[in-house]
This record gives structure tokens, sequence and C-alpha cells, in this order.
């Protein structure tokens, strides 16, 4: 049987909810402000972000992602994920050596 992974169509929804919240503009039933503490622990559990796609050539690529096997998916998310990790140490390397 193959795994699926569950689609989340409230994600946008749920950005937005937690931006106005931030914002001041959502209230609570008794008319009070969400809390800074209650926001974050929204933002913990229902995993918002405020980063947001853009790049429609990245949005493609995710969403082929999505469509391919999961053993596949995973193989291209390792090599990817190493990618990341040299570029990030990189980065690093230049900033510490401009820093000396």
């Amino acid at each position: 049987m193959k795994k699926t992974s569950p689609e989340l169509p409230l994600c946008g929804h749920f950005n937005q909810f937690i931006k106005v919240s931030i914002n001041g503009r959502r209230l609570t039933a008794s008319g009070k402000r969400i809390t800074k503490g209650t926001i974050v622990n929204y933002q913990f559990f229902g995993g918002g972000s405020d980063f947001v796609v853009k790049d429609k050539k990245m949005l493609q690529r995710l969403e082929l992602l999505e469509k391919i096997d999961d053993d596949d998916r995973e193989t291209i998310l390792k090599v990817v994920d190493n990618y990341l990790t040299t570029a990030q140490l990189q980065t690093t390397t230049k900033k510490l050596k401009q820093k000396a």
C-alpha cells in the first residue's frame, strides 16, 4: 500500500490567520487580542510559517516532487539536503574569513 502525504488545503488560510493575529486584527470571542504566546503555539502545532514560494519554477519543482514515488522523493531530498548543507558551510566559512 502506497503511503500518501496528507493534503493541507487550509495552509494558506492558517498563515493568513497567524498574520492577522500578529497584527492584532484577530480577536478572541471576548474581544481581546490573541496573546503572543498563543500565536507561537498555533505556529508550532499548525506548522505556520512566513515562508512563501514566489518563484514559479520552484513551485513547479515542489509540485512535481509531490507526484513522484516516495523512494525517489527521499533520494532527491537527501541529495538536495547535502547540497544545502555544503552551501551553508561555505557561506559560514566565507563570513568567518571576512571577520578575521
